[in-house]
Formats: structure tokens, C-alpha cells, sequence
């Protein structure tokens, strides 16, 4: 085990491929400032199950999730804040469960949250506040709730995707006075629109469509074949066993 912060500020370390095998823990802030770390590949933590907090705090140049254990199931308190370089995280284990505090706040590059963990249930309270680039926000089905202040600052955040089984709860502040347009199950449509947050945005309800790689000449002619089908919605569309739907708005 690494103790607390125990490479804080190492400001030259790019990557982490020395670590012992089977690691079974590292404490609090230990990468945090590594400003050059590109890569947590070397990260074997196979018997891990939660990032503590602040482990990668400002680590501006890391670009990838990857490498995480497969049984990861919660991220801590601003683990991964103001890495600037990451655009996404479709890398994160599908087992992660909750993201802490201000787990992804201020990471500047990030356009958009397509594919979160499918067992994702909770963010925390300001978990993605000053992403300023990110347009799109998808809310798989487990998620049940998000905390104050989540995405505050997030000034291009236009749409948001919700296929939560159950309208998840939310405060005045977790959109942080940003108005994106939600779109969301035809049988929630109601229970949105009725509910005294959900309620004050744009509600609208989205569409599914599954087509063979066969139909799918190019996405110009994707479009054009479903124009007609999905106006004034969003839409998904399946590509084949195993691959993760594409969503267009």
C-alpha cells in the first residue's frame, strides 16, 4: 500500500507501469498534481473495489479511464477534478455504482456522457460542475439520483437522454440554472412533467429504432429513412449483438 498523497505533486511522473502487481490499496490523493500522468495502465487493482478521494486530482494530461478494475463500484470524492484532457467516460467499468463529490468537476475537454456504467445509480453533489464543453448527458436506467449543484456551469449542455426506470430526484440546483432539453421514456413522459423540478424544464419523449446493418447505408441515409418516424424526439438505434446503440438528436 501507498500512503496518503504519497506521490502528490510528482509533477514529472508520465506513467504508472512500475507498480507492484496486485496492489491492494493506495490512499487518499496519492497521483494528485501529477500534471504529465497520460495513463493509468500498470493500475492492478483487481482487489480494489472504490478509488479513494482525490487520487487523481489534477492530473490535467490523463486521457483515458482505462485500466480501472472491472469490479469497481464507487469512485470517491473528487477523484478524477480538473483532469482537463479527458472528453468523456465510456471507459469507466459498468460495475461503478456511484460517483462521489465533485468526482469530474472542472474537466474541461469533456463533450459529452453517452455511455456512463449501466449500474450507475448515484451522482454526487457537484460531480460535473464546470464542465463547460459538455453538450449531451445520457441517464441509463439505474440512476435514481443527483445531487446539488451536479452540473453547474455546464453552459453548452443542451440535451439530456433519461432511460431511468423511475424519475431520478433531483434539486433546484443540480442543473445549476442551465435549461437543456430532456428526453425521456413515453411512459414517464407524465411523471416528468408533473414532478416540481423535472417539471420546469423541456420535457419531451424519445424513441427507439432498431435497424439492421443491412438498412444502414450510411447515417445520411439513416436520417433521411427516419425522419418521418421520430419528429420532435430523440432516438436510438441498435447495431447488432454487443455493440452499444449510437444516439443521435
Amino acid at each position: 500500500m501507498f500512503g496518503n498523497y504519497a506521490f502528490k505533486d510528482c509533477a514529472s511522473m508520465r506513467d504508472i507501469t512500475w507498480l507492484p502487481k496486485n496492489l491492494t490499496s493506495f490512499g487518499v490523493g496519492c497521483f494528485q498534481g501529477c500534471s504529465s500522468l497520460v495513463s493509468l495502465k500498470g493500475l492492478d487493482l483487481t482487489k480494489v473495489t472504490s478509488v479513494p478521494d482525490e487520487s487523481f486530482y489534477g492530473c490535467q494530461q490523463l486521457q483515458t479511464l482505462e485500466y480501472l478494475p472491472d469490479n469497481l463500484s464507487a469512485i470517491g470524492a473528487r477523484v478524477f477534478k480538473g483532469c482537463k484532457t479527458f472528453k468523456n467516460i465510456n471507459d469507466l467499468p459498468q460495475t461503478v455504482c456511484s460517483l462521489g463529490t465533485e468526482c469530474f468537476s472542472e474537466c474541461t475537454g469533456m463533450t459529452d456522457i453517452l455511455y456512463p456504467p449501466e449500474a450507475l445509480e448515484s451522482i454526487g453533489d457537484r460531480c460535473f460542475e464546470g464542465c463547460t464543453a459538455l453538450e449531451s448527458l445520457y441517464l441509463s436506467g439505474n440512476v435514481t439520483s443527483m445531487g446539488d449543484e451536479a452540473f453547474k456551469d455546464c453552459t453548452a449542455l443542451t440535451n439530456i437522454l433519461s432511460e431511468s426506470s423511475a424519475v431520478p430526484s433531483i434539486t433546484e440546483s443540480t442543473f445549476g440554472g442551465e435549461n437543456p432539453i430532456v428526453y425521456v421514456p413515453e411512459n414517464l413522459l407524465g411523471a416528468y412533467q408533473s414532478d416540481s423540478v423535472w417539471g420546469t424544464f423541456v420535457v419531451k419523449k424519445f424513441g427507439v429504432y432498431e435497424f439492421s446493418l443491412e438498412d444502414i447505408a450510411s447515417r445520411t441515409t439513416l436520417l433521411s429513412t427516419t425522419s418521418n418516424l421520430v419528429s420532435d424526439s430523440v432516438w436510438t438505434i441498435s447495431f447488432g449483438d454487443g455493440d452499444k446503440p449510437q444516439r443521435y438528436s
